[in-house]
């Protein structure tokens, strides 16, 4: 058996973790297991499912200590002692990661502790402290590793001019086809069967953008007063987005479904999906929306690899807030039988496949060597 061990922050219902359970569900786990490896002690949305899947759940314990600059050494050191004891019962470690110096301490740790197969994995475009990434960039690029990515605009960004592989984010396209019926018994059962549905799924942080989505969406309500934004989703900026509703007064208009279970149905009540993302690497949920023909409006940094569909508006973040919500709002209006949706690019199934062949190309490689 082939064993692999993905570090993560925390299963949680993000895309990358998301896209990792899609592919562990559509895998032979007789023949590949994964186990997770998670920086952050704290339960996860997904912790459940992978126990019963057989996988385990492995905690990154270790002592962070140090002045401002020698904390990353001793990170290091630590987090390659804690691996020390890992690396000899799994064949890959798959890192997910999207920044160059955090990949760096990832990698060289990984290195350290005697893991001779590891995958680095780029899951977006852009991220904060740009410099310190610049600054990592190159020496991350020195490193002897398999290099992937989620998309060509990810893969530029962490790996530059590196070889890398691009994995598209699969998912279950069946489970996303788009359901009259469910559409009607959930938007009754959400109180919101009269209105203009707009949602907006994911993490509540910086990239996301709610803020700036908020303001455009009052703009929609000037436009259309019965319309309706439907949040889903948690994070770090929750105080801060329920403040702007209330600045804004939009008590009326928004609905926050905290982390749903059902996002599949959702997209079905769903009119348009709203996305002002500041940067992505290849957006899971705009993939799913997409499956269920569904109208679109999504900032022009979105990478293109994503689109699918005939219905999918880009507007550039600059523009004033009122072309904005005249494109959601006009985005309303598709008749979403008249959707053409391109589903085999994105088919778990394909990917899954893929992505399990590559493991085991790796592992041949080894023994061959």
């Amino acid at each position: 058996m082939i064993r692999i061990l993905h570090s993560v922050s925390v299963m949680d219902r993000g895309g990358q973790e998301t896209f990792i359970m899609n592919v562990y569900r559509n895998i032979d786990r007789q023949k590949v297991q994964f186990d997770f490896l998670c920086s952050l002690n704290k339960k996860g949305d997904y912790d459940e499912e992978i126990r019963a899947l057989g996988g385990k759940i492995i905690y990154l314990d270790i002592e962070q200590k140090g002045n401002k600059f020698s904390k990353y050494y001793y990170k290091v050191k630590n987090m390659s002692k804690f691996l020390l004891k890992l690396a000899p019962n799994y064949d890959i470690i798959h890192l997910h990661n999207y920044h160059a110096f955090s990949a760096y301490i990832s990698v060289a740790a990984c290195k350290k502790a005697g893991f001779k197969n590891i995958i680095l994995h780029s899951h977006n475009s852009l991220a904060p402290r740009p410099m310190l990434h610049k600054i990592f960039k190159p020496l991350l690029g020195m490193q002897k590793i398999t290099r992937y990515a989620c998309s060509q605009e990810a893969g530029k960004w962490l790996h530059g001019k590196k070889k890398f592989n691009v994995i598209y984010n699969g998912i279950d396209m069946s489970k996303f086809e788009y359901d009259m019926q469910i559409r009607r018994e959930l938007r009754s059962e959400l109180g919101v069967e009269y209105d203009i549905v707009v949602g907006m799924v994911g993490r509540f942080n910086f990239q996301k953008n709610h803020l700036f989505a908020l303001e455009v969406f009052a703009n929609c309500v000037k436009l259309k007063p019965n319309v309706k934004l439907l949040l889903v989703g948690k994070g770090e900026l929750e105080q801060e987005i329920r403040e702007k509703i209330k600045q804004l007064n939009l008590q009326d208009n928004v609905i926050l479904l905290g982390t749903r279970t059902d996002v599949d149905k959702l997209m079905s009540a769903f009119d348009v999906l709203f996305m002002p993302s500041i940067f992505e690497g290849l957006s899971l949920v705009l993939v799913e929306a997409q499956a269920c023909r569904l109208p679109i409006v999504v900032s022009d940094v979105v990478t293109k690899d994503t689109f699918i569909s005939s219905a999918i508006q880009t507007v550039n973040l600059t523009e004033d807030k009122d072309v904005w919500a005249k494109k959601i709002i006009d985005s309303t209006c598709a008749d979403r039988n008249k959707i053409t949706v391109d589903r085999e690019k994105f088919n778990i199934i394909a990917v899954a496949s893929d992505l399990i062949s590559k493991y085991k190309a790796i592992c041949e490689r080894e023994q061959a060597e």
